[in-house]
């Protein structure tokens, strides 16, 4: 393979993983319906602040099977009435 080709593979694979790096992953929607048995599913959950890079304001379930849901803020009070923010804090001392 010809010298010049190799180098600019090299070239493009590094500038692809520089790239993908430089973008925020964040909530660009967020899910409008939930069941008990997802909240029963997380084991934390990260507040995202609407920002430049990311305009929704959410709050991120994570889940057990490492999946990442999001939903809206209010889910906050549906968690504290289900005493779930408490079993996740005993269980991941979050």
């Amino acid at each position: 393979m010809d010298l010049k080709l190799v180098g600019l593979l090299l070239v493009l694979c590094a500038s692809i993983g520089t790239i993908k790096g430089a973008f925020p992953t964040c909530c660009l929607n967020v899910s409008p319906k939930f069941s008990k048995e997802l909240l029963n599913q997380v084991k934390k959950f990260t507040y995202q602040k609407p920002s430049a890079s990311c305009e929704v304001e959410a709050v991120v379930l994570h889940l057990k099977n490492n999946k990442k849901i999001c939903v809206a803020p209010r889910v906050l009070s549906r968690l504290k009435r289900n005493n779930i923010l408490q079993s996740i804090r005993r269980a991941y001392g979050s």
